[in-house]
């Protein structure tokens, strides 16, 4: 992985976790001004939040890893940009026209989506929390080496 592409990483990791926040927060709101809810709507939340928090640690760990070492084997930017593409898909999906009334009173994903979109989630969550312990070990052996 070359310089630019490791800082476009990094920027795109941080990137990604604001968007991430922003779209738990959208979906938070949604969820609590909807009624209607399918079950699996709030633990939806719970790990979009989650997910927020894992990619907000993984790009500061991702900014110390490049202070320090290599942070070519840490994460991929196909990772990121299949996770940027998930994000997209996710935020259109529960996009709400001020002028949809009715839309903003309904819940704009199926059961089925639920549960989709929690096993995509947790796949991403995993891909990145996996992309973190590997950047910290990564902090870990580069702190130990130059000490």
């Amino acid at each position: 992985m070359d310089p630019i592409t490791i800082i476009g990483a990094i920027a795109a990791c941080a990137q990604l976790a604001g968007t991430t926040a922003q779209l738990g927060l959208q979906l938070y709101r949604f969820y609590c001004d909807v009624k209607s809810a399918p079950e699996k709507s709030k633990e939806l939340c719970d790990e979009v939040s989650e997910l927020s928090n894992v990619m907000g640690e993984l790009a500061r760990t991702l900014k110390a890893v490049e202070q320090q070492c290599d942070v070519s084997n840490v994460i991929s930017v196909d990772s990121l940009e299949k996770y940027s593409e998930f994000v997209k898909d996710f935020s259109s999906r529960i996009q709400v026209n001020k002028n949809e009334t009715k839309k903003k009173l309904k819940w704009p994903l199926s059961i089925k989506d639920n549960e989709e979109l929690l096993t995509k989630i947790e796949r991403h969550k995993t891909t990145f929390t996996l992309a973190l312990e590997n950047a910290v070990l990564n902090v870990g052996i580069a702190h130990t080496y130059f000490s």
